[in-house]
């Protein structure tokens, strides 16, 4: 059974007679815990008739479920596209977490590179002090996934602070696996200053794509694949290559470098990120618009 404090959150998930945005904040609360009565819950609000809740309660899902939870996301019914890529992503998540190999990211056709001449620096280094001390106070809100207890590096971008962590999973069963078999590989998590907190930027899944190699895609917590890449393994050293998706929320980068499972070392030998969009990206829109800041 559902416990008291899962019960109230509950009520206040499916109660269509109020605000919207106090049902949202129910279904986050509810799915922050991994407890079988939260799991409960999240299923139970799955079923309801508002588009915005039940997507939350997807997503929770998709990042708490077990392998039955599998099955029941196949069974949603929705002509919403967008409950309907929820969906995609949610039963993909769980397919990699579990390593049910049944399900995949749909794949960008396009991926798009900086311009050497226009793009930016993204500056990276040993984690901080202070960084390391707002893990301590704050757990990343990374729910379903074992991540290392460190951050291996810190990245600023624009304004952003950001923390790479790494799967303990793929840490412990090494890097030869990677071209095997699905995996969550990092999460790359944003300070938010607001709330003192890190929240998912990026979560980096591998999928194998045949001869030894393996496709990265980074998937936002909405679903959407923002960047994708390939990497190959070497021994304990993992190679990337990355980019951004044709997208118009996303901005044009380069990322290649090498990590070493077996000593934590990273290396980047490029790493930049364009402020605007490309030549690329102008095509074929009526109504051209600049961004000059990261999504939040």
């Amino acid at each position: 059974m559902v416990t008291p404090g899962n019960d109230a959150l509950l009520r206040l998930a499916l109660d269509s007679g109020i605000d919207q945005a106090a049902r949202l904040k129910a279904v986050v609360a509810m799915g922050a815990r991994t407890s079988p009565s939260s799991l409960q819950g999240l299923r139970a609000v799955v079923a309801t008739d508002d588009p915005a809740v039940q997507r939350r309660a997807i997503e929770r899902l998709g990042k708490l479920g077990t392998p039955d939870d599998l099955e029941l996301l196949r069974q949603v019914q929705t002509d919403n596209p967008i409950t309907q890529q929820w969906l995609r992503t949610a039963t993909a998540f769980v397919s990699y977490r579990h390593r049910l190999g049944t399900d995949r990211l749909d794949l960008p056709k396009i991926r798009v590179a900086a311009e050497a001449t226009a793009a930016a620096p993204i500056r990276s280094g040993a984690p901080t002090e202070a960084m390391f001390n707002r893990m301590e106070r704050l757990a990343p809100a990374v729910p379903g996934i074992r991540l290392a207890p460190q951050p291996i590096r810190r990245f600023e971008c624009g304004s952003s602070e950001l923390a790479l962590m790494l799967n303990q999973n793929v840490i412990d069963d090494g890097a030869a696996t990677l071209p095997e078999r699905q995996a969550v590989l990092a999460v790359l998590l944003r300070y938010n200053i607001e709330t003192g907190a890190y929240d998912p930027a990026y979560y980096f899944l591998t999928d194998p794509s045949g001869s030894g190699s393996f496709s990265v895609s980074g998937a936002r917590s909405s679903g959407r694949v923002g960047v994708h890449g390939t990497g190959s393994v070497d021994g304990t050293v993992m190679r990337f290559e990355v980019n951004a998706t044709e997208s118009p929320d996303e901005h044009p980068l380069d990322v290649t470098g090498s990590f070493d499972l077996a000593t934590g070392a990273l290396d980047f030998e490029i790493a930049r990120v364009e402020p605007r969009f490309s030549e690329l990206q102008q095509q074929g829109r009526r109504q051209p618009r600049l961004i000059d800041r990261p999504e939040r």
